[in-house]
């Protein structure tokens, strides 16, 4: 079975944003499993067990639980991602979350291959959801916060 993987980009952001929070950068990285040269590539991947494990690692070293609540809001999609730059240029949110769909794999492959896409819109009682699709979400709940908090 292959390893889902992240984008680089992705991983450089997050390190970056974790050591302006008092994490040693290089140090969670080597912590972490994950190649500093190839984080520093953005068209390289990176397994996302590596990626899961520098999220908590940061999170105990800054002492801030919703690390990735405070990542996901104070760095664009845009500057770690060219999924980022497809979503800005869409004309309407509905677009954006289409290309989302579309190309979310550029960013993080989807972690399960149940779903056919990481995240739905569901209408109830008049009100619009966004449902993250994956089997076990709260396994790692950090990607979820991080996600919704971007695209809302």
């Amino acid at each position: 079975m292959v390893e889902p993987t992240i984008s680089a980009g992705l991983v450089s952001g997050f390190l970056d944003f974790a050591s302006s929070q008092g994490a040693d950068r290089a140090q969670l990285a080597e912590q972490a499993g994950i190649p500093i040269e190839q984080i520093d590539d953005p068209d390289k991947r990176i397994p996302l067990s590596r990626f899961i494990k520098a999220m908590k690692l940061a999170k105990t070293i800054t002492g801030n639980p919703a690390l990735a609540l405070h990542y996901g809001e104070e760095i664009a999609m845009s500057e770690v991602s060219i999924l980022g730059l497809i979503m800005e240029a869409s004309a309407t949110m509905g677009e954006a979350f289409a290309q989302l769909q579309r190309y979310g794999r550029l960013a993080i492959e989807n972690v399960d291959k149940t779903a056919d896409s990481r995240f739905e819109l569901v209408q109830e009682g008049g009100q619009l959801f966004m449902v993250d699709m994956r089997e076990y979400p709260s396994d790692f709940s950090a990607l979820t916060e991080e996600a919704f908090v971007r695209l809302t």
